[in-house]
């Protein structure tokens, strides 16, 4: 999991000694919270609900801040719901603590000096967690990258607090907690070590990477029961983690308003101070799931019903995991069903069906995506690639939208397009890829997708061509997590690579994918990918789970795909179970240990907006 850099500047200090044994987290109340009334029906209204309950956050803030630089306007209403993260300050600090102790160990010790050839670099490393605000701003930071780490972190003290809160202050508990967790994380299996992965994020350990592998599973042992096999990837990113340390604090920022942990609601204005969140918080929420399908259909009801407008935007900003869906809050994620089942929800409720759906986030433009979305609105805007941290452009986005909006313009097709034609202008920096999906087109290019599974399933083409000519195919996410987002792979590229490869003879395969080809062509309002990268070229706006072989494959991962739309009602995952023996009989008992490895998966780690 990707996590910024810490700067010197913004060190978070540790809990105080003398903690509660039952923290309850604090809210800070919205001063200015004002009731909105009735509004008049505008020609937009554009509803972007912003999860920040993640290691996200400072993007999220700062996307909203770029939202007040247009706000809303005569012709369009801007709304947002907008969460934030915190990590309870006890969890934190017994994590800096144990780390403290883990790192300054006289055992330790010797096993970085063996590994690195380097004591006086051990040394310097290790100065750095000596002191108790060092180690909490380490803390923060893997945790705040990491939330299953956290969670099971925080479960782990609930129940060490009710042993022994009675007898002994919690600080000093936490202390021979360490202690304990200090040893027992050195007796590890070097072997056992190698997937995991550590890369310093501290400018004063630059050099001292190599010791990685230690430190991490040094971290990781602390919860090994609540994630199994899971990884921790905390290294240096272009931007900084100095905002996410901020936002934790509960002193005032520069401009004034007291800092806010929890979910707010706010109709976006036009503001200049672009140091803060300048629109009037409409209701604070607290604490709410922003994985829960409940907070995205309360949020579309509030949207729709307070804020009238002939044409409806609706952002879904956060995370994205194609057909394992997205929207992490802290660990959990809204699957794709779940999605689904919230806009139809909100529908039913208002009578109203979003013209225009668009992801901002990564891995979206996926055919399993859109064919489960495929009633909740007119067209989908969304990524085939991972997309960048700072997000799609709302500043001319929203500039343009009100424009259209001012002309009578604002149809779904004109509002895709210009979302696509801004966001091919930043594809360098962070839109690598974006298109825009014609939904009502979806029940025929599932139909070609599923002849063309058909005829793959009864070719006498050799299965090896066939996984040949999944390899070739242009697959995204290549940085992120191997499973499944390795193996999304672009649709007509596919196609092509069927029509084309003069290994394939079956004139009834290259039939199916020619009429996928037309089909898709049709399907695509309008697409962009990045001209600086040539491993771009081939894209055509949508994905499809490819998978070549069962490698990446988990049970895990199976059953969720099952459970989509496109799963149930068409034959691309039987093609698939064909293909890389995906369908495993649990019945049986399975002594192969290579096949444990891929039936059992850890935590499914997300790809990062980065």
């Amino acid at each position: 999991m990707n996590i910024g850099n810490i700067n010197d500047n913004n060190i978070t200090k540790a809990a105080p000694k003398k903690a509660k044994a039952s923290p309850k987290e604090e809210v800070t109340t919205a001063k200015d919270q004002v009731s909105i009334g009735a509004m008049p029906e505008k020609e937009i209204t554009f509803l972007n609900y912003m999860d920040g309950s993640n290691n996200l956050e400072p993007f999220i803030m700062q996307n909203l801040i770029d939202m007040e630089k247009v706000g809303s306007t005569e012709n369009m209403h801007v709304a947002a719901q907008l969460s934030r993260f915190q990590i309870p300050p006890l969890t934190m600090y017994f994590f800096g603590e144990a780390l403290k102790q883990v790192i300054t160990s006289e055992k330790f010790t010797k096993v970085l000096e063996q590994e690195t050839g380097d004591p006086e670099g051990v040394k310097e490393f290790q100065n750095m967690f000596k002191d108790s605000g060092e180690a909490a701003m380490v803390a923060e930071s893997v945790l705040g990258g990491s939330p299953p780490l956290m969670q099971g972190i925080t479960e782990l003290i609930t129940g060490f607090a009710g042993q022994v809160a009675e007898d002994k202050d919690i600080s000093g508990m936490l202390t021979d907690v360490a202690h304990q967790l200090a040893e027992e994380t050195l007796d590890f299996d070097k072997e056992t070590t190698k997937g995991i992965t550590l890369m310093a994020g501290n400018s004063q350990a630059n050099e001292l990477n190599r010791l990685s592998r230690h430190m991490v599973n040094a971290m990781s042992k602390f919860v090994k029961d609540k994630m199994a096999g899971g990884k921790i990837i905390y290294r240096e990113a272009p931007y900084t983690g100095g905002n996410l340390l901020k936002a934790k604090t509960k002193e005032k920022s520069e401009g004034g308003e007291p800092e806010w942990i929890g979910s707010r609601r706010y109709y976006v204005s036009k503001g200049s101070d672009e140091s803060k969140i300048n629109s009037k918080v409409v209701e604070d929420m607290g604490f709410v799931n922003m994985a829960s399908p409940d907070t995205l259909k309360d949020f579309l009801v509030g949207g729709i019903k307070n804020f009238p407008a002939k044409k409806y935007v609706v952002v879904l900003s956060d995370h994205g995991a194609g057909i394992l869906g997205g929207f992490e809050d802290r660990g959990e994620l809204m699957t794709l069903p779940q999605i689904n089942k919230a806009i139809a929800a909100a529908e039913k409720e208002t009578g109203v069906k979003p013209d225009v759906l668009m992801f901002d986030c990564c891995l979206m433009a996926q055919a399993e995506v859109a064919y489960e979305l495929k009633d909740r609105a007119q067209v989908m805007v969304a990524s085939e690639e991972t997309v960048g941290g700072v997000g799609m452009p709302y500043v001319p986005i929203l500039k343009g939208l009100n424009k259209l909006a001012g002309k009578g313009e604002a149809t779904a097709e004109n509002i895709a397009k210009l979302t696509i034609k801004e966001c091919e202008k930043t594809s360098e920096e962070s839109t690598t890829t974006f298109s825009a999906i014609d939904l009502t087109k979806m029940k025929d290019l599932k139909t070609s997708v599923d002849k063309l599974a058909k005829v793959l399933m009864e070719t006498d083409t050799p299965q090896e061509t066939i996984k040949f000519l999944f390899h070739n195919t242009t697959a995204y996410s290549q940085d992120s997590p191997s499973e499944p987002y390795r193996d999304y792979r672009d649709l007509g590229h596919l196609a092509d690579n069927i029509i084309n490869f003069k290994d394939v003879t079956d004139p009834k395969l290259k039939e199916a994918a020619q009429n996928l080809k037309k089909v898709l062509s049709e399907a695509i309002i309008a697409e962009e990918h990045t001209q600086e990268n040539e491993d771009y070229a081939p894209s055509q706006g949508m994905t499809i789970y490819a998978p070549k072989t069962s490698r990446f494959v988990s049970d895990e991962v199976y059953e969720q795909y099952k459970e989509t739309s496109m799963s149930k009602k068409g034959a691309w995952d039987e093609f698939l179970e064909q293909l890389t023996g995906m369908g495993f009989d649990d019945t049986e008992e399975d002594d192969d240990e290579e096949k444990k490895k891929i039936r059992k998966p850890s935590f499914i780690q997300l790809p990062q907006r980065h």
